[in-house]
């Protein structure tokens, strides 16, 4: 499965059906520090923001782990990693052990339609985190609005 099959699943299964905003590759603001893309980001009506980062291989999950700026985005409220189901099964007990100490949750995604992703690890949420105002939500929009445009132009 590739990254934007399971980009299409997580966001039909938390956006669609779940009435959240979902956005795929969003560049996120980590303090003065920096800045990093998301795999997919997905706003609650309550305006708090989730975000997914999907790794389709083990070298592609560690090599995450060993990034400058990680995933701590002054709006992300809760943080997962999503893995194709199988590779999840076949991985479990690493990936177990490596996220142990992280505020992180864990999704597995399989190769079907409909509620595929299954949330296997809640993330530990960071209360520290508000919603993000009607302005960065628009900000958002606006920029999910212009990547679905250019997407389907092509």
């Amino acid at each position: 499965m590739t990254e934007a099959e399971l980009q299409k699943r997580i966001a039909y299964q938390f956006g669609l059906i779940n009435g959240n905003i979902v956005l795929p590759n969003i560049l996120l603001t980590v303090g003065r520090v920096g800045h990093y893309e998301a795999d997919l980001l997905y706003i609650t009506p309550k305006r708090y923001c989730t975000e997914v980062e999907i790794k389709i291989s083990m070298a592609d999950f560690k090599a995450d782990l060993k990034k400058k700026i990680y995933h701590n985005s002054d709006i992300v409220r809760n943080f997962y990693y999503a893995f194709p189901h199988e590779l999840y099964q076949e991985n479990s007990t690493e990936i177990n052990q490596i996220l142990l100490d992280s505020d992180a949750g864990i999704m597995a995604v399989r190769d079907f339609q409909g509620r595929c992703a299954r949330i296997l690890r809640d993330p530990k949420t960071r209360r520290n985190i508000k919603p993000i105002t009607e302005q960065k939500l628009y900000e958002l929009l606006r920029i999910g609005c212009m990547k679905w445009y250019t997407a389907n132009r092509m």
